[in-house]
């Protein structure tokens, strides 16, 4: 686990956060280059967004909405995301016998305010984002609350290439990357190998009218004093991209190593919910570091979405056999009524769908993942998840979603059979 405390450097960007200095509202995840502003097509410097003027007029300066602070040189941003979950357990003998009984169980799971805008009186102006987290989905395995994100962006050549450096998302795993409240279902399929937000910083840049994005960094626990280090980068392709994000083709290849100072290692599984037991579990085992892969797909025609992934990591260890642990999913989803989900190109993630009409979006979808933890001398057992949910998107705000899984889980010499019904009320604003 990584602990987070703050430099000399980043406390100071967090007195200006909550000063209300700089901060630009956007919706994105922790990626690199999502907040530099857009090249115009005569090639001029683009004017920045909250700029000092509106019609030739000093701009105002003071709060223009209840969470939108501006002065001549800085804009603030003030967000937050709930979520609420209920989730109910049906086990069969062997299940039971696995992993003992399971009750229902009432979850806050993420509770995020964020700080986010931009510094106006430079040229190309710089960015910044500041996030408490409880729960949530970018904090490491069983840490429930702290800064998942206390970064400051500053662009590079060009108008599109940026560095980025303070609490930060690693450049890996297109689902990883996807902001928590975006996904299609409720819970990541390969939030196992997800090591949360790390202290680091990160290089992007994009190219071909944003159609080829690449992204690179180097992370670690340093901040806190350990000799942790992480290397990640990760590159995209768009070959399709027409009527404005209506039918979109992906392609993604990511790669990242992760040193293990301690020479241990824990990899834990849980089907497609935030609670009760981990399923699969490694237990600690011994490697100095592990390399991991990751090629991803996504598709987007109209209405309907394909996404699937596949990721491995493997772990140089003789003690513990060289283990090779994976996990894989394919998920399809289609809006009844007739929304298209979104695809932002300069962060190469997918968004948040904004309704037609004032009953809200409905979408319906289907999963199947794997996660295998059991390689060399490792036995952390092998998890299987086919699922079904249900999104309602009301307006920008609001969503609620049911999901539903049947679970196999191969471990202890016997095959137990789970269902997880999963309920969720989103708010955001």
């Amino acid at each position: 686990m990584i602990e987070i405390r703050s430099n000399d450097a980043l406390a100071a960007l967090l007195v200006l956060a909550v000063a209300g200095a700089p901060a630009l509202a956007t919706a994105e995840e922790d990626v690199p280059g999502c907040s530099a502003p857009v090249n115009p097509p005569d090639s001029s410097p683009p004017e920045p967004e909250g700029g000092t003027k509106v019609d030739g007029e000093p701009k105002k300066v003071g709060w223009i909405r209840w969470n939108d602070y501006q002065t001549n040189c800085f804009t603030t941003h003030l967000s937050t995301e709930q979520m609420l979950d209920f989730t109910v357990f049906g086990q069969d003998a062997a299940s039971i016998s696995q992993l003992g009984k399971i009750d229902p169980q009432f979850q806050w799971r993420e509770a995020k305010f964020r700080a986010e805008g931009k510094m106006l009186c430079f040229e190309r102006p710089w960015s910044y984002k500041v996030e408490f987290l409880f729960g949530g989905f970018e904090l490491p395995q069983g840490q429930r609350f702290g800064v998942s994100s206390f970064w400051l962006e500053i662009p590079l050549w060009g108008w599109t290439a940026a560095v980025r450096a303070g609490q930060v998302t690693s450049p890996f795993s297109l689902q990883i990357l996807e902001a928590g409240g975006h996904m299609t279902f409720m819970e990541r399929s390969l939030a196992a190998f997800d090591i949360g937000n790390q202290t680091g910083i990160i290089v992007s840049d994009t190219a071909f009218d944003e159609r080829l994005t690449w992204t690179a960094g180097v992370f670690g626990n340093w901040v806190g004093g350990g000799t942790q280090v992480i290397v990640a980068a990760r590159g995209t392709g768009l070959p399709l991209y027409e009527e404005g994000g209506r039918h979109v083709l992906h392609l993604e290849l990511s790669g990242r190593y992760v040193s293990s100072p301690d020479w241990s290692q824990r990899v834990q599984a849980r089907p497609a919910t935030n609670v009760g037991p981990y399923f699969a579990d490694t237990g600690p085992f011994q490697a100095i570091g592990s390399w991991g892969v990751d090629v991803a797909f996504m598709a987007i025609s109209g209405p309907l979405s394909l996404q699937a992934e596949i990721l491995e990591t493997y772990s140089p260890s003789s003690p513990s056999g060289n283990p090779n642990l994976w996990g894989w999913y394919v998920t399809a989803g289609w809006f009844l009524t007739g929304e298209t989900r979104p695809y932002d190109r300069r962060s190469a993630l997918p968004g948040y769908p904004v309704p037609f009409g004032k009953w809200g979006a409905v979408q319906v979808a289907g999963r199947y993942f794997t996660n295998s933890l059991t390689s060399g001398n490792v036995d952390g057992g092998v998890l299987r998840d086919l699922q079904a949910g249900l999104n309602w998107y009301i307006g920008a705000m609001f969503r609620v979603d049911f999901n539903y899984g049947h679970v196999w889980l191969k471990r202890f010499g016997t095959v137990g059979n789970s269902d997880v019904y999963g309920f969720r009320l989103q708010f955001q604003i």
